[in-house]
C-alpha cells in the first residue's frame, strides 16, 4: 500500500512536470514568433524619440531666440 501510494504520488508530480514542461514550450514558440514583431516596434519607437528630441531642440532654440528677441525690445 505504501509503495503504491509513493509511486502514484511520484507519477502525479512526473505529470505535472510534463505540463509544466508542455506549457514552457508553447510559451517559448510564442515568443519566438512575436519577436520579430518586437524588435520591428522597438526600432519605430526609438526613430520616434529621435525624430521628438531633434524636434524639441528646433523648438528649444527658436524659444531661446524668441527670448532674446523680447529681452532685446524691452530694452
Amino acid at each position: 500500500m505504501v509503495v503504491k501510494e509513493i509511486s502514484s504520488r511520484y507519477e502525479a508530480g512526473l505529470d505535472k512536470i510534463r505540463q509544466t514542461q508542455d506549457a514552457i514550450y508553447s510559451y517559448h514558440q510564442e515568443l519566438e514568433k512575436k519577436s520579430p514583431i518586437l524588435q520591428d516596434k522597438h526600432e519605430a519607437l526609438v526613430k520616434v524619440i529621435n525624430d521628438i528630441e531633434e524636434e524639441f531642440e528646433k523648438v528649444k532654440s527658436q524659444r531661446d531666440q524668441l527670448q532674446r528677441d523680447e529681452f532685446e525690445a524691452e530694452e
